[in-house]
């Protein structure tokens, strides 16, 4: 059983570049260069002697050994990640998908400290026109399973004027395997809230997240260059607004995937029901 886990372990490292093999090192260690020495091949199912030489959590057992990696040890990690995965029912799904993006999302920040908005993790927001593909880092908020993204002029809103479809990612990082993290695959439609073609919502969320404060932050540079009058920074504000559209994104699919500090990987799918 304890053979199984370590080759469990070593697949675990072949598949992510997140992940790091579980070695004790000092402060010292982790601040020096990380040895690479080459070594000798590895087969999938090799087991790491107690007399490894020592080396930095970013090492992963290719950078020294050669390695071979096939489809039998894919199945074998396939299997492992099923056996974990307990079912769950849809609500109880539903809630600890919610729970999560409410603990990762963005919300309104402090008035005068800051942009104004009190930022949580990024959304990378993938999106796609004539085939072309463009993924974009951006804060999001939420209200439920719906998000919400504030968004400029740009590519992003450019690809959804022609196609509605996204797709999305949300992760903790860095990757910490001494606590359990997980991260979110979404997939479903996005329409875009302005204030020309729905005034009152879009200023309802303005003000709820506070990015009218944020527009105002963004135009302080030339507020203090002298290009914008400080009299006149509020109506500038305004009309930055008013290039701004809110990316509200329903998703249809959600997957949800959990990385143990065991090294199991379970995941769990949410469908919306039609």
């Amino acid at each position: 059983m304890r053979s199984s886990k370590i080759i469990f372990l070593f697949v675990a490292l072949m598949l992510s570049l997140f992940i790091a093999p579980a070695v004790s090192f000092s402060q010292e260690e982790a601040k020096a260069p990380a040895p690479v020495k080459p070594a000798g091949p590895i087969s999938p199912d090799a087991v790491m002697s107690s007399k490894h030489p020592p080396f930095a959590p970013q090492i992963t057992c290719a950078e020294c050994h050669e390695t071979k990696f096939d489809a039998g040890t894919m199945k074998i990690y396939k299997q492992v990640n099923e056996k974990v995965t307990m079912e769950k029912d849809k609500a109880t799904l539903e809630k600890e998908i919610i729970d999560f993006l409410n603990k990762m999302s963005s919300g309104k920040g402090t008035p005068g400290v800051g942009c104004g908005t009190k930022h949580g993790s990024a959304l990378v927001l993938a999106t796609c026109k004539d085939n072309i593909p463009r993924a974009t880092p951006l804060d999001f908020f939420n209200e439920g399973l719906t998000l919400y993204i504030v968004g400029e002029p740009g590519g992003k809103i450019v690809n959804l004027g022609s196609n509605p479809n996204v797709s999305a990612a949300i992760y903790q990082s860095p990757m910490d395997h001494s606590y359990e993290q997980k991260s979110l695959q979404i997939w479903g439609k996005a329409t875009l809230i302005t204030r020309k073609n729905n005034e009152k919502e879009f200023l309802d969320r303005i003000e709820k997240w506070g990015i009218r404060d944020m527009a105002r932050a963004l135009l302080s540079p030339q507020v203090r260059s002298g290009e914008i009058p400080g009299d006149k920074l509020n109506e500038a504000a305004e009309k930055v607004l008013d290039t701004f559209s809110i990316i509200k994104i329903e998703p249809d699919r959600i997957t949800l995937r959990v990385f143990r500090t065991d090294f199991t990987m379970p995941k769990y799918t949410w469908t919306r029901e039609r």
